[in-house]
């Protein structure tokens, strides 16, 4: 595949919903880190992936987390999947309880 042109977005509606997120949490000392992910287009063992999910986890074990606050912004912000997911991370550092696991023996039915 010859890629003619290699796609881009505008990073200030991404910007412009982080501050509003940020200040709607309260939140006044932040920092903002952002980089382009082009490693769809690279050959796959010169793939890079970044550590999103262990980013978010150290988020999470910050002290003081207030997470029955943070969630319901990230569900207004982000969706619904990007919020079950973060509570998967949740029950990864123990903010959430395991979710139940349910048996079902063949015998049963």
């Amino acid at each position: 595949m010859v890629i003619q042109e290699i796609p881009s977005f505008d990073p200030n509606p991404s910007l412009r919903m982080a501050l509003a997120l940020l200040e709607e949490a309260g939140i006044e000392n932040y920092a903002l880190i952002g980089r382009v992910a082009t490693w769809v287009f690279l050959p796959t063992d010169r793939q890079q992936f970044t550590k999103d999910d262990q980013d978010a986890k150290s988020l999470l074990r910050v002290e003081g987390l207030d997470y029955e606050h943070l969630r319901p912004l990230v569900k207004r912000h982000l969706g619904t999947g990007t919020a079950n997911r973060l509570d998967v991370f949740a029950r990864e550092v123990g903010l959430l309880p395991p979710r139940a696991t349910y048996k079902t023996e063949i015998s049963d039915l």
